[in-house]
């Protein structure tokens, strides 16, 4: 039988990095200027195409989503990237928080994360979305209130908050996510602390194979066929997540 291999996957194997909430890895999946909607396909973890917007617009921004974070919604939390230049749908880079965008789409929270480029030197000195030019702010929401509308589907957009609002809602979503790690485990039956798990303790659970384990299962199904199964790059026994659990436990202490 032939053997296949996963890649990667974008939101459960990038970590958000070690300045998370404040500068983050984001994916992105639809580049500055693009009329196609991307969008992360999350089983397989590759990017498709979901559609081509009905609207005569194209996106202002570069636009994806912060890896190992989730919201309500069962997605991880949206970003829109201001930066100088459109970026490959599927690249990663590293990003500032700088305000929110609470929007409703058809009834439904949608927030976007607003961020500039860390490593863009036009723009990675701004700290806070009220350094930016109000026609920029503007033209973000106008396009966020019209691009569905020739879709007959609502989208109301409230006003912009700060830096503060951003990092307060990403930390929220890092912390959705260690949750759905440890149930994930759990469901696994894998050993696991019995006590709130914070969010760089997730990260190491993350790297146990207990998790990927299971997603690598559940994108091989994808496949349609039998597989012979291959060994997971850094796989740990149930022991080894024993240890990780028990020094976490004694860390706390």
């Amino acid at each position: 039988m032939e053997r296949r291999t996963v890649a990667a996957h974008p939101w459960h194997d990038l970590e958000i990095g070690p300045q998370a909430p404040a500068i983050f890895n984001c994916v992105i999946e639809i580049g500055k200027g693009s009329k196609v909607k991307y969008e992360l396909d999350k089983k397989s973890g590759l990017i498709k195409v979901d559609r081509i917007l009905y609207s005569s617009v194209v996106y202002p921004h570069n636009y994806g989503f912060i890896p190992r974070t989730l919201c309500e919604d069962e997605d991880p939390i949206d970003v829109l990237v201001i930066m100088q230049e459109p970026v490959l749908p599927g690249c990663f880079l590293r990003a500032r928080a700088i305000g929110l965008m609470p929007m409703i789409d058809q009834g439904e929270k949608d927030d976007k994360i607003i961020a500039v480029c860390a490593d863009d030197p036009e723009y990675r000195d701004f700290k806070d979305i009220k350094e930016l030019p109000p026609h920029r702010l503007a033209e973000i929401r106008r396009f966020f209130e019209d691009y569905k509308k020739n879709e007959n589907k609502s989208v109301a957009v409230d006003e912009f908050l700060g830096h503060e609002a951003a990092i307060a809602a990403i930390g929220h979503s890092m912390d959705l996510y260690a949750s759905y790690i440890v149930e994930s485990l759990r469901q696994s039956h894998a050993p696991v602390p019995n006590k709130t798990i914070s969010r760089t303790e997730s990260s190491k659970m993350m790297c146990g194979s207990s998790l990927r384990h299971r997603l690598r299962s559940e994108r091989k199904s994808l496949l349609k066929e039998e597989v012979q199964e291959e060994p997971i790059a850094g796989q740990i026994s149930d022991s080894s997540l024993q240890s990780t659990a028990t020094e976490v436990q004694n860390g706390s202490s």
